[in-house]
């Protein structure tokens, strides 16, 4: 089930790298204004463009499913602040400096952008024989 990832990039190569890891795990993406970095995203395929927005009021363009930022500790920890802040559950928030997003395309974990969702099947209304569910 994706979900809505908010961004906070510092740098237009930053703001690719979170792009592409929160669109691979199936998620849209909600990048904050601050950055100023609207321009870089001109030309995007439209399929593309139907899942990225862009937000200035956190809190009523919430909830996020997850958080991806680009910057120094000082940075991290006000952005974990105001994101503490945000109703709603708890967001995980995954950092890296620009540095590290420059050098590697693997820093945030993709398995913690994807919800994983279980479906059970109870055949014992079924007597425990799940073929007698298939009938009718």
């Amino acid at each position: 089930m994706p979900g809505r990832v908010l961004l906070v990039p510092q740098t237009a190569k930053g703001l690719f790298r979170q792009m592409a890891a929160a669109l691979a795990a199936g998620n849209a993406v909600v990048i904050d204004t601050a950055s100023g970095l609207s321009e870089s995203l001109g030309g995007l395929p439209p399929s593309v463009g139907a899942r990225v927005t862009w937000s200035g009021d956190w809190e009523a363009d919430g909830p996020f499913a997850g958080a991806l930022v680009e910057g120094d500790s000082a940075l991290v920890r006000a952005v974990n602040a105001r994101i503490a802040k945000l109703v709603g559950p708890l967001v995980l928030v995954q950092a890296a400096s620009s540095a590290e997003l420059a050098a590697d395309t693997g820093v945030y974990c993709l398995s913690w952008l994807v919800e994983e969702v279980s479906m059970s099947v109870n055949t014992a209304a079924a007597g425990g024989n799940a073929s007698l569910m298939t009938i009718g």
